[in-house]
């Protein structure tokens, strides 16, 4: 028989036997919520190194763009030493844990294996103290991260490319420094006869070869290149054409909103379908339109010179001086070097840097007449033969010639008429209106 002492007794045993199960659980619940905290702490902090590498990787690859190192440029050197300065200092701003990743040039590597697409590889790491951890003697924990970004250049390629911010220039592909003979494979016979049987060279083969889409001479202009010579885009006298076409300027549709206009442009729209106030407003402005390589377009050229429309906009576009000179970022052909000028509106007079107003990009056509017996049809239809990227020198005389450096050239290739047809498929859209598509192709730990 239990007495009524006996069941006291155990009712207090139970009790002091619950009070020691929920201390050694509140332990248990305690610590299985500390290594939450902690890694929480650490997944934010892996995401923090990702997205560090990240920009580090596309900072980069925009390096390849802006310097020419996707068209076939020799400077290797002084592309991975431009594109490393400009990963560092883009990475380095993006914290981990409150503290930069320290990106240094060990970080860094790059694949020129491929000069049509350059790709940089960008390493962060960085070791994150622990918390509640540390009772089970974790001190610390390592987060890391990679990503590789690449600079895709679709010359002979079967993958199109399309591009907004173009400018209202036609450029025909007809490469006025390198001279063929007529009948030769790389002559562009829709061209004007430079002398006598001496024809300009194609900026890019044209559809229907077996090199279509290649460019014809790439590399540097010193080495016998196109990238870095200076052409005249926009002829202020019409016999100073390329191409049987009088001038190189097409009316393009108003760009969709926002324009991204400086504050010296004469504002969005620009006036009437065919106006040099739209004219004008396109030069100064990011014209949203997109213009798909390999694709039939339809333009309306320009009977007329343009003069001051083209003086007014582009002096506006690359901030050029009063007076018709000075102001204006200058680029040097040689190493690709782009140094701002004393009206750059971002970066101080003589600093290095990888973007500008002045660059601009524009369509290649076949070279086809364009106003044949001295007038221009409502419309024409011409095929994108490929996309050029330009650092506009300056506008001078006579009468507004706008002449600008060759950056880079995108070739068509095969892919097909406005789809980019092959393995390849679809469209690749440049981004922030380079003709050259900068993108992440990997990331991970």
């Amino acid at each position: 028989m239990i007495t009524n002492q006996q069941t006291a007794w155990r009712r207090r045993e139970s009790r002091g036997i619950s009070v020691i199960i929920v201390a050694v659980g509140m332990v248990f619940v305690l610590g299985m919520g500390g290594l939450a905290i902690d890694l929480a702490s650490l997944y934010v902090g892996r995401s923090q190194a990702q997205r560090a590498a990240d920009a580090a990787a596309l900072a980069g690859a925009s390096v390849f763009v802006a310097q020419g190192c996707t068209s076939g440029v020799t400077n290797q050197s002084a592309c991975e030493t431009l594109a490393t300065q400009q990963a560092e200092a883009v990475g380095n701003t993006n914290f981990i844990a409150g503290v930069t990743p320290n990106i240094t040039d060990s970080d860094i590597t790059f694949d020129f294996s491929n000069p049509n697409d350059p790709r940089i590889t960008v390493a962060t790491a960085h070791t994150m103290p622990t918390f509640f951890a540390k009772i089970f003697g974790v001190n610390s924990a390592n987060v890391s991260a990679t990503a590789t970004a690449e600079a895709f250049n679709p010359s002979g390629s079967n993958i199109s490319v399309a591009t907004a911010c173009v400018k209202p220039w036609l450029l025909p592909n007809c490469d006025p420094t390198h001279q063929e003979q007529s009948g030769t494979s790389k002559a562009n016979m829709s061209c004007q006869a430079i002398s006598g049987t001496n024809y300009p060279a194609y900026f890019v083969y044209p559809p229907g070869g077996t090199n279509a889409g290649d460019v014809v001479y790439p590399g540097n202009y010193t080495q016998n290149g196109a990238m870095g010579q200076l052409l005249t885009i926009k002829p202020g006298d019409p016999h100073q054409a390329a191409a049987p076409s009088k001038y190189y300027t097409v009316y393009l549709p108003p760009g969709s909103q926002p324009n991204s206009c400086p504050a010296c442009a004469t504002g969005s729209g620009g006036g009437g379908p065919n106006s040099g106030s739209l004219y004008r407003n396109n030069i100064e402005c990011c014209n949203q339109s997109t213009v798909v390589c390999g694709a039939n377009a339809t333009v309306q050229a320009i009977d007329g010179n343009m003069v001051g429309p083209t003086q007014q906009g582009v002096t506006c576009l690359i901030h050029q001086g009063n007076g018709g000179s000075g102001g204006q970022d200058t680029f040097d052909p040689s190493t690709f070097t782009i140094t701002a000028g004393a009206s750059n509106p971002y970066a101080a007079a003589g600093t290095v840097v990888t973007t500008s107003d002045s660059i601009v990009n524009v369509p290649l056509y076949s070279g086809q007449t364009l106003c044949p017996g001295n007038s221009c049809p409502s419309t024409s239809q011409v095929e994108v033969i490929g996309l050029m990227q330009l650092f506009i020198k300056s506008q001078t005389n006579p009468q507004g010639t706008v002449e600008a450096y060759i950056m880079n050239i995108s070739g068509c290739g095969n892919g097909g008429v406005g789809g980019g047809g092959g393995s390849g498929g679809g469209n690749v859209i440049g981004a922030g209106g380079s003709t050259i598509p900068v993108r992440l192709i990997r990331n991970g730990t």
